[in-house]
C-alpha cells in the first residue's frame, strides 16, 4: 500500500507540472492576441555599435537585437540592384557611412555606395559564409581603424579594410567549414561557428 501510494503522489506531481506548462503554453500566445489594437509588444532596444555602423552583423550588433536607433525610416522603395548570378550568402553590412557591403555565393565580396555605385570587388579564398562583418581593430597609436571580415566553407576568416585591401587570413584547425557570419567584440575579437564550436580570434589574425 506504501509502494502505490507513493506512486499516486508522483503522478499527482506528474499531472500538476503538465497541467502548469500547458497552461503558460496556451497564455503567452493568447496574451499577445489579446493586447489592445495599436499597443505595442516588447521591443528589443537598439545598442550602439563600435565605429558607428549602421549594421554590423547579421543581427545588426554583438549583442543581436536587430533593433534600429531609427524612430522614423523612410518609405520601403527599390532604389537600386546589385545582380550576381550565384546569389548572396546572406544580407548586407552596411557602415557609418552608409555603404553596403556583401558576399555572393560564387566567391565575390562587392562594396558598393550608398547610391548603389561599385567602390571596389574582392574574389574570396573560399566560398562565403552568412553576412559579412564589421568590427574595429585596436590600434597602439590610439587610432582604431575599421575591418571587414568574412567566414567561408574552407573553415576560414578572412579580413579586410573598407578600402578592399586583404589583410589577412586564419583557418580552423579541425578543418570544418564555417556555419555561421563573424560577430565582434566590443575589444575587436572576432567569432564564428564552426559547426559544433565557436571559433575566437584576435583582430590580429590570431585563433
Amino acid at each position: 500500500p506504501g509502494a502505490a501510494a507513493s506512486r499516486r503522489r508522483a503522478a499527482g506531481v506528474v499531472a500538476v507540472l503538465l497541467v502548469s506548462v500547458c497552461g503558460l503554453l496556451i497564455w503567452q500566445p493568447w496574451q499577445q492576441q489579446a493586447r489592445p489594437e495599436g499597443e505595442a509588444g516588447p521591443a528589443q532596444v537598439a545598442v550602439a555599435i563600435p565605429g558607428g555602423y549602421l549594421w554590423a552583423n547579421e543581427r545588426r550588433d554583438a549583442a543581436g537585437t536587430l533593433a534600429s536607433p531609427l524612430t522614423e525610416a523612410p518609405a520601403a522603395a527599390v532604389r537600386w540592384v546589385l545582380p550576381d548570378p550565384t546569389g548572396f550568402s546572406g544580407g548586407p553590412a552596411v557602415d557609418a557611412q552608409g555603404n553596403v557591403y556583401a558576399t555572393s555565393n560564387g566567391g565575390s565580396l562587392y562594396a558598393l555606395t550608398p547610391a548603389g555605385d561599385m567602390r571596389w570587388q574582392s574574389a574570396l579564398p573560399a566560398d562565403p559564409v552568412g553576412v559579412p562583418a564589421l568590427g574595429i581593430v585596436p590600434a597602439a597609436d590610439g587610432q582604431p581603424a575599421s575591418a571587414l571580415y568574412v567566414t567561408d566553407k574552407a573553415g576560414g576568416l578572412s579580413a579586410f579594410t573598407l578600402d578592399g585591401e586583404f589583410l589577412w587570413r586564419t583557418r580552423t584547425k579541425t578543418g570544418r567549414r564555417a556555419s555561421s557570419g563573424a560577430v565582434v567584440g566590443g575589444d575587436g575579437t572576432i567569432y564564428y561557428t564552426v559547426v559544433d564550436r565557436v571559433e575566437a580570434v584576435s583582430p590580429g589574425g590570431q585563433p
